[in-house]
């Protein structure tokens, strides 16, 4: 059965709004502050789905560039999230949030322009 493309993506659209409510508040000390995740903070899993949804985007919309950006990654030894947050550490959790907005927002859109399945009434949630 194929994937309801509009669904997911509306569905992908109500998770990223709940997510911004609950770290639109918050301030860039909080953004150091712990999660249940062993050594990683608020911010590191704010960069970790940036970085990632960048990524799926950069795949999407440029599959050369992003074969060339996973071969220079690859090129380096292993590649483990742990490396991915470390790589964004010293950036201030409220530009980290801006980052992960803008890269759901884009990564959205892009999906919702590719997909002409997932084009419907209502469709335009982010």
């Amino acid at each position: 059965m194929p994937a309801d493309m509009a669904a997911l993506l509306a569905d992908l659209g109500d998770e990223s709004a709940a997510l911004d409510a609950i770290i639109a508040p918050l301030g860039d000390h909080e953004f150091l502050l712990p999660t249940p995740a062993a050594g990683w903070s608020i911010g590191d899993q704010v960069s970790h789905l940036a970085y990632f949804d960048d990524a799926a985007l950069l795949a999407a919309t440029d599959p050369d560039q992003f074969r060339a950006d996973t071969a220079a990654l690859m090129a380096a030894g292993t590649v483990s999230p742990d490396q991915i947050a470390q790589r964004y550490r010293d950036r201030p959790g409220t530009q980290l949030r801006d980052w992960q907005r803008s890269a759901r927002l884009d990564l959205l859109r892009a999906s919702r322009l590719s997909s002409p399945r997932a084009e419907s009434p209502g469709s335009a949630r982010t």
